[in-house]
């Protein structure tokens, strides 16, 4: 699945006008989507290809190809229903924190789930 940027938008819904992660009218490869009753966020690839999230009313659908990889899951957190959707490997119990303290299999996970969706789903400009 491939976003375009129409806006740029902090997780807060504050809208800024340029951010060095994200350019309005690019292009970007979707992580997965992270949807409860107070937010709906996606994760894309961003520009320095970091996985990072942003409100989805920040971007419109320019392929909405959903990747032979992705998986659901709905989760009751607390007191709320949290619905994820992305690549498994990705939705493992701390799976992102690993990621970003460079545990080296969920880096591996990362790097083969991103060039799967790339090379897999057509996705080969991204």
């Amino acid at each position: 699945m491939i976003l375009r940027a129409t806006k740029i938008l902090h997780t807060d819904g504050t809208e800024v006008f340029q951010h060095p992660a994200i350019r309005i009218g690019d292009k970007y490869l979707v992580l997965g989507f992270f949807i409860d009753p107070a937010s709906r966020l996606v994760r894309i690839r961003d520009r320095y290809g970091t996985p990072s999230l942003w409100p989805i009313e920040a971007f419109e659908v320019t392929s909405d190809l959903i990747p032979a990889n992705w998986c659901g899951s709905l989760e009751v957190v607390g007191e709320r229903t949290v619905f994820r959707i992305g690549p498994r490997p990705f939705m493992r119990e701390g799976f992102w924190d690993e990621y970003f303290d460079d545990a080296e299999q969920a880096v591996a996970e990362y790097e083969r789930e991103v060039e799967d969706m790339i090379s897999n789903e057509g996705y080969g400009d991204l």
